[in-house]
């Protein structure tokens, strides 16, 4: 497991499912995604590029668009 996907004990791709479990499964993969850029954003490559990524799946799943 990537160093970055894991902070402390816990492994992202475990709190995303946790999370996203009750979501349409639509907006559970966007979602999904927001949350793995954001937990990577500060561990992996550019900080801003995650920071964007997160928030363009977020508007996506908040309005079905992705930003421009």
């Amino acid at each position: 497991m990537a160093e970055h996907y894991k902070q402390g004990e816990i492994e992202a791709i475990e709190f995303i499912e946790q999370t996203v479990k009750d979501y349409p499964p639509e907006q559970a993969y966007l979602i999904g995604n927001v949350i793995k850029y954001l937990s990577r954003a500060n561990h992996k490559g550019s900080k801003e590029l995650d920071l964007f990524k997160a928030a363009n799946y977020l508007n996506r799943a908040r309005t079905g668009e992705w930003l421009e």
